[in-house]
């Protein structure tokens, strides 16, 4: 069955440009991950600021051993300032 990560993030507008340019350095470890099937990211059409994140592991020790790497709270910071 997996495990489904489901989150979204807000990027200051003084944020965004710096943000983005991040992205491909966190995207890419987790695309690359062996037992991660996928990572989305999309801004949302509504509120600009916001992002959401969709990623999919094999199982629950996958994606515990994303979070302990610091993968995943790796974008919010960058957005937080």
């Amino acid at each position: 069955m997996g495990v489904r990560l489901h989150r979204h993030f807000e990027v200051p507008r003084d944020r965004r440009e710096e943000m983005l340019g991040a992205l491909p350095d966190h995207v890419r470890p987790t695309q690359e991950a062996v037992d991660c099937f996928g990572i989305d990211l999309t801004q949302t059409p509504r509120i600009p600021a916001r992002y959401r994140v969709s990623e999919r592991f094999h199982d629950r020790p996958t994606f515990d051993n994303h979070v302990f790497h610091g993968a995943a709270p790796d974008m919010s910071r960058g957005a937080a300032g």
